[in-house]
């Protein structure tokens, strides 16, 4: 059959292979998703078998404008999407830090005239609490991160984000020395290790992962009872971006940065 012939040489999700039968019309996808569909020609696949979505639904937009300036991908990431824009597919651009002038600067370039709405909201969440702890010495740092995870239990689960890589791995390993069941999550590790990590956080195997902002796109999990920045945050655009992944389920939860006044230094560089 032509259809199964010429979509079986792409590598497909599940949802993929949802949006092949014809059933749904909607491509929930990141930017990068996107990407990795035009540049291998499984978006135009899918227009020749007459199944390209009648809507693309964009998360974490704000990616678009802090990662074109470096990644090739991006930079080519505007024109197939306007082509399907101005071919007659609706475009929805989710974010939860992208500004008004960058919404409006991107509708103007994608829309070119065609219609478009901005709808924002508040940033504030009553059921997440926002807490702010400054630290004298690097000792105080690792106690007050056990006193924050002591109490967890299932089925919730608690993400700790750290600055690098090397940080990320100490922390995951010393956890673990104090009898607090954690693992690393960052860009340096197997692809097939990140996922089976991403599976087992996102069905409540895991109560704790380390992570990079790598850790990040999709993280919609209702058991997330607490985000905790181990250290301060690169800016606050991804401090509000990973705090925002704790109470999902809308339960009472806490977000905990620990700052010291030697990690702006670090920031600035």
């Amino acid at each position: 059959m032509a259809f199964s012939g010429g979509l079986s040489r792409f590598q497909r999700s599940e949802r993929e292979r949802q949006l092949e039968s014809g059933d749904w019309r909607i491509a929930y996808l990141s930017p990068e998703r996107f990407v990795h569909w035009s540049d291998t020609g499984y978006l135009a696949t899918l227009e020749g078998f007459g199944l390209a979505p009648d809507l693309y639904v964009l998360d974490e937009m704000h990616c678009l404008e802090e990662w074109r300036a470096f990644r090739s991908g991006y930079r080519r990431l505007t024109g197939p999407l306007r082509r399907r824009v101005l071919g007659g597919a609706g475009m929805l651009g989710l974010s939860a830090s992208f500004s008004v002038e960058e919404s409006c600067a991107w509708m103007s370039e994608l829309g070119e005239g065609r219609p478009r709405v901005r709808v924002g909201m508040g940033l504030g969440r009553d059921n997440l609490a926002l807490r702010v702890v400054p630290i004298e010495t690097e000792e105080q740092r690792w106690l007050l991160l056990i006193s924050a995870l002591r109490g967890l239990r299932a089925p919730v689960s608690a993400l700790v984000y750290c600055w690098s890589r090397e940080e990320t791995d100490e922390v995951a390993r010393w956890l673990r020395s104090t009898g607090i069941p954690a693992v690393a999550y960052h860009a340096g590790l197997p692809a097939d290790e990140r996922r089976e990590r991403s599976r087992a956080f996102r069905s409540g195997l895991l109560r704790v992962v380390c992570a990079t902002s790598a850790f990040g796109m999709g993280i919609d999990y209702p058991h997330v009872d607490r985000v905790i920045h181990f250290s301060m945050p690169r800016n606050l655009e991804s401090y509000w971006q990973e705090a925002g992944r704790a109470g999902r389920g809308g339960q009472h939860c806490e977000a905990i940065s620990f700052w010291r006044r030697s990690e702006i230094v670090r920031a600035r560089l």
